[in-house]
């Protein structure tokens, strides 16, 4: 039984059918109530963090930030995160994050999404209907919260926002803006707004897009990507990866981590499969951990199948300890999130790349290749064939895990760098 049907049963079962239909109908239309009353701040400045949950990185990079700013400014701030498309848009954006959960599972969906941004006239089209049909919500949300400062972690949050902000400021934006990318090599055109005050780009390859896109070099800090605390001292910890073994109840064994980002898509069961198989024809024993996000019938699948007698097979939908399995594994199959790298480097993982979504994941995957600490191979079969060359070869693995750890090391400071920026904004 799926969330839905489980709150409709909670409520008086099938009777309230037609009552969810119509509140359902409300939220799709924009229709519904929006979170206008706050908590009083206390004298705390307040900030407000904006970003859409397609996909976890947004998310987690939101979580990570305020995480941050609480622990280096206990009391000082006051933060509110807000998915802003999905509690105060309007059709069709209110349907953003299921179509992102669709076109994950369908690359050729995302395809014309990602490219109609890339036009001018695209963005044009995007930013006219936003402000058109969502403006309203959005004017009242900044009203009612008047923050001292805005964050935004995602490409669609940027336009609508700062086209009030100076409605409401008397043509002139009083509210300091910042921009936190968390894409890594590429992504939409549609991040780069000239006229946020602070642009914080991953790294090299993001600050060469933003001044191709006309941002002036004092908008742009390069801090790398936000990640969640538990990376902080990944580096470190995974120093004794025997150790976090043994804490997550698993087997001491070379291990593989297989995952598909939070939605658990990009061909994951046919990769784990072929994966576990071919691990199978290693003489010694093994082990792989597979992730699976949200995607519970890849989960169930995976724990009923039947794996060779040496290879002890973990299964997890999704989980909120990423960083402790990374630092339990020797090496990573995984799509080409931002996060998801970002965070594998920091580990020193060993990763190959197995898909991508098009445009915004592209460079994600030359990056992995470039820093030499992993490679892009799609076919499940070919990499089963990759994996077990590389557990076969522990020299070829330790120079790539310190590849990796030197490309993330900028990675994992970046949280804490990103709230003292915006901390010493509020002074």
């Amino acid at each position: 039984m799926d969330s839905r049907k489980k709150a409709m049963a909670r409520q008086g079962g099938w009777f309230n059918y037609p009552a969810r239909i119509f509140q359902d109908f409300l939220w799709v239309l924009g229709l519904s109530q929006i979170k206008l009353n706050f908590d009083d701040p206390g004298g705390r400045k307040k900030i407000l963090v904006f970003m859409s949950d397609t996909g976890g990185g947004h998310k987690a990079s939101a979580n990570a930030i305020v995480g941050a700013l609480e622990e280096l400014y206990p009391n000082r701030f006051y933060c509110e995160i807000v998915d802003l498309w999905t509690d105060y848009g309007r059709f069709p954006f209110t349907l953003l994050v299921p179509h992102y959960q669709w076109a994950a599972k369908n690359t050729w969906g995302w395809w014309p999404v990602f490219y109609s941004g890339e036009h001018w006239l695209g963005r044009w089209v995007l930013a006219t209907l936003q402000y058109w049909t969502c403006g309203d919500r959005i004017r009242a949300l900044l009203q009612a919260f008047d923050p001292d400062m805005i964050v935004s972690v995602h490409p669609l949050c940027q336009n609508s926002a700062i086209r009030i902000l100076k409605q409401l400021g008397g043509g002139k934006r009083q509210v300091p803006y910042m921009t936190v990318v968390t894409d890594l090599a590429t992504g939409t055109a549609i991040w780069f707004n000239k006229e946020v005050d602070t642009f914080v780009v991953p790294g090299d390859e993001f600050e060469a897009l933003a001044l191709q896109h006309g941002l002036r070099p004092e908008q742009i800090r390069k801090l790398g990507l936000p990640v969640r605390k538990g990376f902080w001292d990944a580096t470190e910890r995974r120093k004794n990866n025997k150790q976090m073994r043994a804490q997550l109840g698993i087997e001491n064994r070379p291990t593989v981590l297989v995952m598909g980002g939070g939605d658990g898509v990009g061909g994951l069961q046919k990769i784990a499969v072929s994966v576990g198989e071919k691990l199978g024809t290693l003489g010694a024993d093994v082990q792989m951990a597979v992730v699976c996000g949200k995607n519970e019938q890849v989960r169930d699948f995976l724990r009923a199948h039947a794996w060779p007698h040496n290879v002890n097979v973990v299964v997890n939908g999704f989980v909120q300890n990423m960083d402790e399995w990374m630092i339990a594994a020797d090496c990573l199959v995984s799509k080409a999130g931002p996060g998801s790298i970002a965070e594998a480097s920091i580990a020193g993982l060993p990763t190959l790349v197995s898909g991508f979504l098009p445009g915004q994941e592209r460079g994600n995957v030359q990056y992995v290749v470039d820093k030499g600490f992993g490679e892009y191979v799609p076919e499940p079969e070919r990499i089963a064939k990759t994996i077990v060359e590389w557990m076969q070869n522990p020299a070829k693995m330790a120079a790539m895990s310190k590849l990796a750890a030197e490309a993330g090391a900028m990675h994992a400071q970046a949280t804490k760098t990103i709230a003292r920026e915006i901390a010493a904004f509020l002074d």
